[in-house]
């Protein structure tokens, strides 16, 4: 049986502790608010449904009532289904950036495998968000144009912050840090405005997600 997502909305850090987001599939390229579909993944009788087992420590765990969902999101082309929210699309070699709107419950962006999302918030109550990507000629992440490009955030999520270490603890092994990855949400709460959160997690073979932690920016 599928899981409740109206917890999301209601009370989304509850949610997003139990419920891994999986961004697929074709997204949207210019900023916007878009129509996103939620299938869950766990209650699915799919041939191979996405599992998910959890490395956090949690003395609900091992109970099956508490077992954490895998999400399947995906831009509905059509708009005439799914729950809205806004899309902040990912350009390599680029730094794309927007401004949360007061209309949308939701904020979305695409899978984060190296790149650097990062906060702006203003005295004025404005909240610009961006997803940045850029390499040197070698492949590698460029580190430096990254921090000068997202200098005027006042919270940056880098690669070092959810492919380098879990839980502050280092991941040497670069074979292992290639296989992790986070999914960004924002929750547009009426009274509280905007939280934005990162689900730190590990795919070894495209389906099996081990989820590691959940991360407020």
């Amino acid at each position: 049986m599928a899981h409740d997502l109206g917890e999301l909305f209601t009370a989304p850090r509850d949610f997003l502790k139990m419920n891994l987001l999986v961004m697929r599939g074709v997204l949207p390229t210019v900023a916007g608010i878009y129509q996103f579909t939620f299938t869950d993944m766990s209650g699915n009788d799919l041939p191979a449904p996405e599992r998910c087992k959890s490395s956090r420590k949690s003395r609900y765990f091992w109970k099956s009532a508490h077992t954490i969902h895998v999400w399947d999101v995906r831009y509905d082309t059509t708009g005439s289904r799914g729950s809205a929210a806004y899309h902040l699309p990912y350009e390599p070699g680029t730094l794309r950036r927007g401004t949360l709107p007061s209309t949308a419950p939701l904020m979305l962006t695409s899978e984060m495998t190296g790149c650097t999302f990062g906060v702006a918030r203003f005295n004025n109550g404005q909240i610009d968000i961006c997803h940045a990507n850029y390499q040197t000629k070698d492949g590698h992440i460029d580190v430096e144009r990254l921090s000068r490009e997202t200098a005027f955030c006042t919270r940056r999520f880098e690669d070092q912050n959810y492919r380098q270490q879990i839980r502050g603890a280092a991941v040497p092994n670069i074979n292992r840090q290639a296989s992790l990855g986070a999914t960004i949400i924002g929750t547009n709460h009426p009274r509280q405005g905007w939280k934005i959160y990162a689900q730190q997690w590990e795919n070894l073979n495209g389906t099996d997600f081990t989820y590691h932690d959940l991360i407020d920016l």
